[in-house]
């Protein structure tokens, strides 16, 4: 879970993680979701979006590059992410924390 905060935009995928774990992929699931209350994937979408929702609050950047910033491989799917996320797109969000 530590590396997931610290680096969201790395690839984590369900493999690497149960394998870091040492357990089967289909035990971490149980034993993430029983531990966070997610599965490790929304685990994973939460930290990239709060980062972005932090570079989106705190920097200049264009919406793509915080997309690309946070491991996003689209910006369309960043955005639809985000407004789910947040209730707003990324640049609608950026304008009412200004």
């Amino acid at each position: 879970m530590n590396d997931i905060q610290t680096h969201p935009e790395h690839e984590h995928s369900l493999e690497a993680l149960s394998a870091q774990a040492g357990l089967t992929p289909s035990h971490f699931c149980r034993v993430f979701k029983r531990a966070t209350g997610a599965t490790p994937h929304q685990y994973v979408m939460k930290a990239r979006l709060d980062r972005a929702r932090d570079l989106l609050g705190q920097s200049d950047l264009s919406v793509a590059q915080v997309a690309e910033m946070t491991g996003f491989t689209s910006q369309s799917h960043f955005t639809r992410a985000f407004r789910q996320y947040a209730g707003h797109t990324p640049s609608g969000w950026r304008h009412t924390i200004q």
